[in-house]
C-alpha cells in the first residue's frame, strides 16, 4: 500500500509526499499557490496529490494522512463545507476520491504531516 503525506499552509503553500509499500519515498512536491487560506492550501496539496495517484498509481491502494481535521471531516461527510471558497476544492476532492476507490483518506496530528510540512519552508 502506497503512503501519501499532504500538508498546506497559510503561505501559500502546498506539497505531498508518496512512499511505495516498502517505505521508499518515490515522489515528493512543492506547490506554491500564492496567497491562500490554510484550508484551501490543505485541500490543494491534497488535490495535488490525488492527481498524481490518478496519473501515475491509479489501480493501487494508497492511504493519504492529512493533520487537517477540517479537510478529512468534510470528505467523510461528518462536517458540511461551509465556506464557499472551498466548495469547487471539496468537489474536486471528492471527484478524485470516487475514481481512485482503493484510496483513503485518515486524519493524523501534526506530527505525522512533518515530511510535507518541512518541504514548504
Amino acid at each position: 500500500m502506497l503512503k501519501v503525506i499532504t500538508d498546506g499552509s497559510g503561505n501559500g503553500r502546498c506539497a505531498f509526499v508518496v512512499y511505495d509499500s516498502q517505505g521508499n519515498q518515490i515522489k515528493s512536491q512543492v506547490i506554491v499557490l500564492g496567497s491562500c487560506t490554510n484550508n484551501v492550501a490543505e485541500y490543494q496539496g491534497l488535490i495535488h496529490a490525488l492527481e498524481y495517484l490518478w496519473k501515475h498509481h491509479r489501480s493501487e491502494p494508497a492511504l493519504v494522512i492529512s493533520d487537517s481535521q477540517l479537510v478529512v471531516r468534510q470528505l467523510l461527510g461528518q462536517y458540511q463545507v461551509r465556506a464557499a471558497t472551498l466548495v469547487p476544492l471539496h468537489q474536486r476532492a471528492n471527484s478524485l476520491l470516487k475514481v481512485l476507490p482503493k484510496v483513503r483518506i485518515e486524519w493524523k496530528d501534526r506530527s505525522h504531516v512533518s515530511v510535507a510540512d518541512n518541504l514548504m519552508r
